[in-house]
């Protein structure tokens, strides 16, 4: 154990990042599982993962706004810990119903809009039954805080239908007067009424996270047993970097990746150099590709296309799959997963680890094919 606060901050900054970076629990589902079901055997990695437990409760409160790219990050390692902790509020991301796009056909459109406190500091659900035209497009947010849906066609509450079913907004905000800031839309659902329900589905809708009370607000103390008890503060910025006070002193650990090396080190290569690309393969659905560097290259990279995704393809944005694939790069019979395929565009490019590795294989998930070409360069 070391001996004085300066020296613990030291060791649980260099251990706290891999709670936020390891991801060896991504292989079979993307998500790290580590701070949720992880037994670390020393003191210092107990307190990291302390830490970075009380982190992902200030994430869980939304008491920060932030990064879309930190918030991807948390979200990624917090929330099966959120959840198991907190049941059935975790961010969701899919389609909220199926259909709904074709034009003029008539729907009905059922659901509820709940939150967690009225006026009166109750729970509420407002139902809704809509008849509508489509397509539907999606809901927004109103200043009430209500919710609008934009469709074409009249709602049930209004006379006759707009003509060329042009768009015409239906309003979800009735109810009580106020409708607290986490309202949201639930237990949607669509019927067809008339006309064609062949024209695809809705966007896919990304849900944060639900607002929760922290159950251990900081500051908290660290006392698994006897002999060891460390009082420990923890914020987090809104790029992500937590901010760790034990024993008076402070530390801002950053998450994010590391930056990159400073250029030089003798390598003879003119900047951005990443060689040349090679023949693509493709995977087809669901297969895998793979090869290696001609004798007296190195493997730089590969590149990637989604050439093909499946309709309930799980994205982080409209352009950003997940879990679409599996990367591996290293050399022959010795391959070491690239977790950069965990989370990918099309046209994404992956760089090899080390510098002289040469050999790669992509496996396509179950209903994506992808095209991978790969880039190498003379040793």
């Amino acid at each position: 154990m070391a001996e004085s606060p300066d020296s613990i901050l030291d060791a649980v900054a260099k251990e706290l990042p891999r709670f936020f970076r390891d991801t060896v629990d991504q292989i079979s589902d993307g998500e790290a599982i580590y701070l949720r079901d992880g037994t670390p055997e020393s003191t210092i990695s107990q307190i990291g993962q302390a830490v970075g437990r009380s982190a992902c409760r200030r994430f869980g409160t939304n008491s920060n706004t932030l990064t879309p790219e930190a918030s991807t990050r948390f979200e990624r390692a917090c929330r099966p810990y959120l959840d198991s902790i907190d049941p059935g509020n975790g961010g969701t991301i899919g389609i909220p119903f199926e259909g709904g796009q074709c034009a003029c056909s008539v729907y009905r459109y059922q659901g509820a809009v709940v939150g967690t406190s009225d006026q009166f500091g109750t729970p509420y659900s407002i139902p809704f039954d809509f008849r509508l035209r489509g397509p539907t497009t999606g809901w927004r947010r109103t200043g009430n805080p209500g919710w609008i849906l934009t469709s074409r066609g009249r709602n049930n509450f209004s006379q006759g239908v707009v003509p060329g079913c042009t768009s015409t907004p239906v309003n979800v905000s009735s109810g009580p007067a106020f409708l607290s800031s986490d309202s949201r839309i639930a237990g949607e659902g669509l019927t067809l009424l008339s006309g064609a329900d062949n024209c695809g589905g809705p966007l896919v809708r990304t849900e944060p996270r639900r607002r929760q009370t922290d159950p251990q607000p900081p500051p908290f103390r660290f006392n698994p047993g006897p002999g060891i008890d460390v009082p420990i503060t923890v914020n987090v910025n809104n790029n992500g970097d937590i901010i760790v006070n034990i024993g008076g002193g402070t530390r801002t650990v950053p998450t994010g990746d590391p930056a990159p090396a400073p250029p030089g080190g003798g390598s003879g290569l003119p900047p951005g150099d990443i060689g040349s690309p090679a023949t693509p393969s493709t995977t087809g659905d669901g297969g895998e590709s793979e090869g290696e560097a001609p004798s007296g290259s190195v493997l730089v990279g590969v590149k990637l296309d989604i050439l093909a995704s499946p309709p309930s393809a799980t994205r982080y944005t409209p352009d950003v799959f997940r879990g679409a694939l599996y990367a591996y790069m290293g050399v022959p019979g010795n391959l070491d997963q690239d977790y950069g395929g965990s989370m990918v565009r099309s046209g994404q490019f992956l760089f090899a680890e080390k510098e002289n590795l040469t050999a790669w294989r992509v496996s396509a998930n179950t209903g994506y094919n992808i095209r991978t070409t790969p880039y190498y360069r003379e040793a």
